[in-house]
């Protein structure tokens, strides 16, 4: 037998002798599907469960409304005055605010309180990405921050909890003053019109409003 023969022998001999591969298994199948302990991630954040609009409804900018971006049903209003650095939230038929913010004039923080409780302060932190934490009074003591991140034309605030997952997030067009952002909603808690979308819509639209408005300056910066 020359070489070539017994070379190609020894490779098809070495084929048989190779163990066939493992029957199919649907227990495999189940456990690529086991979702990941991890939390989502911003390149696969799911839709928003519910979109929300807010825009000024007076020239002078001191008036805001926020409603239902679907139905467009008014659920908050806001009175702001920019003499006393301060802004009032009531709800659609009611004129006494449930949440109230009051803006330090020579630091980067504001104090919000909300009707019947104890009033916290949110600074902002940071000289790049702007931050600000808080203790969330709806979500039993959890810490939320709301990041900026400020592109050309356009500024998004982000929420997240203390595992880094989305709660909430503020789109804003720098250059529109009347139509000010969208609220997203990506909690099933948070979409629901109660405590957890009031503490969101007030310190998230807070932090807007000092961003824009009451500290423009650092819009001229990177948030």
């Amino acid at each position: 037998m020359d070489k070539k023969s017994e070379t190609a022998k020894y490779a098809q001999t070495a084929q048989l002798d190779e163990p066939s591969p493992p029957p199919y298994s649907a227990r495999d199948t189940q456990e690529s599907q086991v979702p990941s302990p991890y939390p989502p991630q911003s390149y696969h954040m799911q839709a928003p469960l519910r979109t929300l609009k807010a825009e000024y409804t007076k020239w002078t900018l001191t008036g805001l409304r926020v409603y239902d971006a679907t139905t467009s049903e008014n659920l908050y209003e806001a009175k702001i005055k920019w003499m006393k650095s301060s802004m009032a939230f009531t709800k659609p038929g009611s004129t006494d605010p449930f949440a109230t913010v009051k803006f330090h004039t020579f630091t980067p923080r504001w104090d919000i309180q909300f009707d019947g409780m104890a009033s916290f302060t949110v600074p902002l932190k940071g000289k790049l990405n702007y931050k600000g934490m808080h203790t969330s009074l709806a979500l039993q003591n959890s810490r939320l921050t709301w990041k900026c991140k400020y592109h050309l034309s356009t500024m998004d605030l982000d929420c997240r909890d203390e595992r880094s997952v989305m709660i909430a997030r503020m789109q804003a067009n720098v250059w529109k003053y009347k139509k000010i952002c969208s609220i997203e909603f990506f909690d099933g808690e948070s979409s629901v019109h109660g405590p957890i979308m009031d503490e969101l819509v007030v310190t998230g639209l807070a932090m807007l409003e000092y961003v824009l408005m009451v500290n423009p300056g650092m819009v001229s910066g990177s948030c």
